[in-house]
């Protein structure tokens, strides 16, 4: 009976009833040998709860894990990089993602979460935006900025033992009314939009009259894009010369060619944008 009684006033739930603040206090500064001696053993030297020996194992084999996974990677980017040809994709045609449409793209765009280009005649403040963007981009087809071995001209056409060179684009054929002297048209309600390839714009009822430069698009020669260096995408400048004030226009430019497929809805050969002249 003495027996029990001493093992019922040893047992701890005994001593948490009895005084559980005191005992709680107790616990947890036994608590702190027992971390710390997790953490580094002094006695053991082992460290979180492991000895020298098994850490030595550890990071042996994670070295040697991560050590083959890297050689293994960098093998397969040599492969790759070996078999690959910096000019011609592997992927070409309808096998690629372009599927024979080229990438077409509209500027003025200075604000990118939206296609829409508005403005009101005769406030700098609202269009300079937009003029500002056109410079911009026009800077890169400055006649310094085509300078080098790698440019020729192509007025007569490419010849075919210099595929790789690039062909000189003259912002001269883009007109004489669409240019930074004359706020690209913005200011007399004309605004000036630049197109990569030979588009056509639509929405006739409100668009009005459009004028182009050059009219005729562009020749052969500038593509197949080659992965030149100091290529320069070919362009096409229209002015839409009597849009409607006040009224949302939304214009749809195509490429046309033989090879080229149009798919509104996908967006193949096709970029939209909306215009508005307040």
């Amino acid at each position: 009976m003495n027996s029990s009684r001493e093992n019922l006033l040893d047992s701890e739930e005994y001593l948490t009833i009895l005084s559980p603040e005191k005992y709680k206090k107790q616990g947890n500064r036994q608590k702190w040998p027992q971390l710390r001696d997790f953490l580094f053993d002094t006695k053991t030297g082992s460290f979180l709860g492991r000895p020298k020996s098994e850490w030595s194992l550890v990071v042996a084999f994670y070295g040697v894990f991560y050590l083959s996974l890297l050689v293994y990677f960098g093998i397969l980017i040599g492969i790759l990089t070996a078999i690959l040809d910096e000019i011609h994709p592997w992927r070409q045609g309808m096998d690629s993602p372009l599927k024979f449409t080229p990438g077409l793209a509209f500027r003025p765009m200075p604000f990118f979460q939206t296609k829409l280009v508005r403005f009101i005649q005769g406030k700098p403040s609202t269009y300079k935006p937009y003029t500002d963007h056109i410079q911009a981009f026009l800077l890169e087809y400055e006649n310094e900025k085509q300078v080098g071995e790698n440019f020729i001209d192509c007025e007569k056409g490419k010849p075919p033992d210099q595929l790789q060179k690039v062909c000189r684009f003259n912002v001269d054929q883009l007109g004489g009314l669409c240019t930074w002297q004359r706020d690209y048209g913005y200011d007399e309600g004309k605004p000036c939009v630049i197109l990569k390839l030979n588009k056509y714009p639509a929405d006739h009822e409100n668009i009005g009259n459009i004028s182009y430069w050059p009219a005729e698009g562009w020749p052969g020669y500038f593509f197949p894009y080659l992965n030149q260096e100091g290529f320069r995408s070919p362009l096409v400048m229209i002015r839409f010369d009597n849009p409607i004030n006040g009224v949302l226009i939304q214009v749809a430019c195509y490429a046309w060619a033989k090879n080229i497929r149009q798919h509104l809805n996908d967006q193949l050969g096709v970029v939209t944008f909306e215009l508005m002249v307040d």
